[in-house]
């Protein structure tokens, strides 16, 4: 990534420039923003005016912003940051993907881009989001296609019964192989 040259371009769609990282909740509105959009990056220690500013960067900078925009992502994010340098000063950059699970909040709020801007988005826009994200399926929700009823652990269906009858106080009268069974 020629960092010079996105700094040139400016802010846009997938561009962010921050000067400082005091800015740490604009920050963050901008990873939201991003991960329900088509993704950018964020250049910290770059005036508005596209001047190289620079950040001081200690030891635990780099992780304590991780940590800091993981903590108030909903769900988390964990975009690319790194430390750069240019014409001798220290900037960084955070690298941020388009989320497959939308929308992305950050601290109670969720974001888009518009533009060069990050706005909140409004209740019926996070609603489609919503939508447009539950045709996803996760692994754990896949059927396993080579199981048969062999795999199946007896006893433990029959615990889960012995369960059910006692919580709901109401007797199964059928076999387990036929409540799976239909």
């Amino acid at each position: 990534m020629d960092l010079k040259k996105l700094i040139s371009q400016g802010e846009s769609e997938t561009v962010e420039l921050k000067k400082s990282l005091q800015l740490k909740d604009e920050i963050g509105e901008s990873v939201s923003a991003f991960s329900n959009s088509k993704g950018g990056v964020i250049l910290i220690g770059i005036s508005d005016k596209k001047e190289i500013k620079g950040v001081q960067i200690g030891k635990k900078t780099v992780t304590d912003l991780a940590e800091y925009v993981k903590r108030n992502t909903d769900p988390q994010i964990f975009p690319e940051i790194k430390a750069c340098e240019i014409d001798d000063k220290k900037i960084i950059s955070i690298k941020v993907k388009k989320s497959g699970e939308k929308p992305v909040f950050f601290k109670s709020y969720a974001y888009k881009r518009v533009g060069d801007t990050s706005q909140r988005i409004s209740s019926s826009e996070i609603r489609k989001l919503a939508k447009e994200s539950v045709g996803r399926v996760y692994w754990d929700e896949l059927p396993c296609e080579d199981a048969t009823l062999e795999d199946i652990d007896w006893n433990a269906v029959r615990f889960f019964i012995k369960k059910y009858e006692k919580v709901t106080e109401r007797e199964l009268r059928t076999s387990p192989q036929s409540l799976l069974n239909p």
